[in-house]
């Protein structure tokens, strides 16, 4: 009996602490859609309209590298909110280990250029109170069960430029029709940090 109640104690304690490692209270930035703020663009989702090019101040992650030529790779996200990567007119997403395009119904993400930044990170910045950037917040995708996605790219095995979604610890990203992923401590993962807010 004080052995089962051991048991159940530290198995009540255990789900506590995991529960406070994945809480919400990270730093993190929620940007709108299809919002502007005095005439500008500020970390909104805007939607793409198939066949036009990108929106003003869409934000791009270096450059896909083809053997043939080469795209600009920009953050977008699906109806579903799953966080990918937009070349050529077209969304590709990771889920549940396949990679999906879409050429129409997807929103691409837009900031002032002053107003974020590319990190190289290898510490398990998602989880709550690890570690903190001040002035810096992390670009929330959306919710997969209870982990929060962020914006995340890496450069693959082929030296080839990809974002995906932050989730766990992973960048989750697609490329030839199936997902992949790498740990923050590869050193292979890029976070796109938010920093348009200011104190005051």
């Amino acid at each position: 009996m004080i052995k089962s109640t051991l048991i159940t104690l530290l198995l009540s304690s255990s789900a506590l602490l995991s529960m406070h490692a994945f809480s919400s209270t990270i730093e993190f930035a929620e940007c709108g859609e299809n919002k502007r703020e005095n005439g500008k663009e500020d970390c909104v989702w805007s939607d793409y309209i198939g066949g036009k090019q990108m929106p003003p101040w869409a934000v791009s992650y270096n450059t896909e590298n083809g053997e043939y030529n080469s795209e600009t790779v920009y953050i977008c996200r699906d109806s579903g909110n799953v966080l990918g990567r937009a070349v050529k007119g077209v969304c590709y997403v990771p889920w549940y280990g396949r990679e999906y395009a879409h050429s129409s119904n997807f929103q691409v993400l837009t900031m002032d250029p002053n107003n974020y930044e590319w990190r190289v990170e290898t510490l398990r910045i998602d989880i709550d109170g690890n570690i903190k950037r001040p002035g810096k917040y992390l670009v929330k995708g959306s919710q997969e069960g209870s982990y929060p996605t962020y914006v995340c790219g890496v450069r693959d095995g082929h030296n080839i430029f990809r974002t995906g979604k932050l989730v766990n610890g992973h960048c989750w990203y697609g490329a030839g029709g199936r997902e992949w992923n790498y740990h923050l401590s590869s050193g292979r993962v890029e976070v796109l940090y938010y920093t348009g807010y200011h104190a005051g």
